[in-house]
């Protein structure tokens, strides 16, 4: 409807201009009409990232808790964005999936994560069953009224971000092989629990296909700063990160009792630590690897550094400005919010609170110029979407300059 694609514009705006890039792959697993089952991992950004890059702009639909439908204009807004009601608490499965089931009757996509809960480790948690039981019932459904070419199918997600919480960094979607229902079927009618079980333990092994999994942070550290060294830009390396990440960490957790391989990681854990002790990152310490680095070489490269980006500020300062309320957000967040992995997500959900409000701001300012006229009102709204390309155009270079200067400075003031 009309509500959840205004939510979804609103969204898209809000992922642009924190991701510099979004990659999806495997496009080609998510059908054009049929029901879908997208399973995915816990975050509360997922099913924000789905909505926005799904294939054919399909809407998404996704779990919400049946008593926030008891306000009915909460309930009709919830609808509209795509929110299907669950009561954890009823244990009748017929009553407690009936809105997942007429969903995915209507050839809808529903957006489940199986763990069921929220956390902040580097590895999936344990699958609950209720979305295998969900998917079972509505393929014997199908499969009893005759129509079992309906059935939905089931495809995992994997939604891995790279410096989530870094402004401008990237987000891969990795949608896995579609998994056909209809052969757990006959197990289903004899036996409905040990199916539900085997199709838990096979989503689950699916998900890891696509996913990023280790046993703690350190080893996952251990293995970003790894791969960081071996390839600096993950972007060059998109289609590929998922599966060069989980080599690494598998190599890192398959040879621990190797005193080389502990020695390697202890040492990637002390360097990453060492850099944020230092507030730099690895490309910082590259960009300075041909150069003298001294107190005349770093002086030098810092001076240098300042005045181009002096030179640049004209063009960048306008949008600076303008978006300087975002950026103090930004920092409040950092400081205020305790779990890496969530602040990410509260900095975009605080981007598309404040942005339209920014925006709406602009274009209001530039209409009163011509007292609200009907030729002001198009050139407000043409000035203000120039003003949106234009800044997103030049912040990315800016950005990097920017950052470039920062790593400078902290260099000099290291040595």
């Amino acid at each position: 409807g009309h509500t959840y694609d205004v939510a979804r514009i609103l969204l898209s705006l809000a992922l642009w201009g924190w991701f510099k890039e979004t990659r999806v792959l495997g496009r080609e697993n998510i059908p054009y009409r049929k029901p879908v089952i997208l399973t995915h991992t816990n975050m509360v950004m997922d099913p924000l990232v789905l909505g926005v890059h799904m294939p054919y702009g399909r809407q998404l639909h996704f779990w919400a808790k049946s008593t926030l439908f008891s306000n009915k204009f909460a309930a009709a807004l919830l609808t509209a964005l795509g929110a299907v009601p669950v009561d954890r608490k009823n244990k009748d499965n017929a009553s407690l999936f009936a809105g997942t089931i007429r969903t995915l009757r209507n050839s809808g996509v529903m957006a489940i994560f199986p763990e069921g809960t929220s956390y902040t480790l580097p590895h999936m948690m344990q699958l609950r069953d209720g979305l295998s039981w969900a998917a079972l019932q509505h393929a014997l459904e199908m499969d009893e009224a005759g129509d079992g070419q309906r059935t939905a199918t089931i495809v995992p997600a994997g939604i891995t971000y790279v410096h989530k919480q870094k402004w401008r960094s990237m987000a891969i979607i990795m949608y896995g092989a579609p998994m056909d229902v209809t052969s757990y079927l006959a197990e289903f009618r004899q036996e409905p629990r040990s199916a539900v079980k085997r199709l838990t333990r096979d989503i689950d092994t699916e998900l890891h296909r696509v996913t990023i999994n280790a046993r703690d942070w350190d080893t996952m550290h251990a293995a970003e700063m790894a791969r960081t060294l071996l390839v600096p830009d993950e972007v060059v390396l998109a289609e590929d990160y998922v599966k060069l990440m989980q080599s690494l960490v598998s190599v890192l957790q398959d040879l621990d009792d190797h005193p080389d391989v502990v020695k390697l990681q202890t040492q990637l854990v002390k360097y990453r630590s060492l850099l944020e002790t230092l507030r730099l990152s690895d490309l910082d310490i590259a960009s300075f690897a041909h150069e003298n680095v001294g107190v005349i070489g770093v002086t030098v490269s810092l001076v240098a550094r300042s005045l181009k980006l002096l030179v640049d500020l004209p063009l960048f300062l306008p949008g600076l400005l303008f978006h300087f309320p975002i950026f103090l957000i930004a920092r409040a967040v950092d400081r205020l919010e305790p779990y890496e992995e969530c602040k990410a997500q509260d900095k975009v959900f605080a981007s598309i609170a404040v942005l339209p409000i920014l925006y709406g701001l602009l274009f209001r300012y530039l209409w009163s110029f011509s007292n609200y006229s009907v030729v002001g009102l198009l050139v407000a709204v043409s000035l203000t979407v120039t003003f949106i390309v234009y800044h997103t155009a030049l912040v990315d270079d800016r950005y990097e300059h920017f950052t470039s200067v920062v790593a400078a400075w902290r260099m000099f003031k290291a040595v």
